[in-house]
């Protein structure tokens, strides 16, 4: 974990690569109070404000989850602990799934969307 109150990138931070992926979880905790935006529209890089500033190159490359949607193969009773789903994925166990509706009416005062 890193608990910081912002980083400056003038050159390069690499986590993993592209053909190398990084496994292991990495949590960055920000402290400190949102930036403003300057009057020319710049945003400020005081140290005492939150934030990843880079001038230079910041890659990040995990795990990638694919495919990141796709259709149910059977329907879903309520409470149930397992679902079936039409592709392959590599999701797993722990992550957040967002079920949606097939609705004809989906809005954000009438909807049936789940979060499992």
């Amino acid at each position: 974990d890193l608990h910081t109150h912002g980083i400056l990138v003038e050159g390069a931070l690499r986590i993993g690569s592209a053909d190398c992926r990084m496994r292991s979880q990495i949590q960055i905790t920000l402290h400190g109070k949102r930036p403003g935006v300057g009057g020319g529209g710049e945003i400020s890089q005081s140290p005492e404000v939150k934030g990843i500033f880079a001038t230079g190159t910041l890659e990040i490359h995990s795990v990638q989850y694919w495919p990141t949607w796709t259709r149910l193969a059977a329907s879903v009773a309520p409470g149930a602990t397992s679902l079936h789903v039409q592709h392959t994925v590599n999701w797993e166990p722990g992550q957040q799934l967002v079920l949606v509706t097939t609705a004809l009416k989906d809005s954000r005062d009438f909807h049936r969307n789940e979060l499992l």
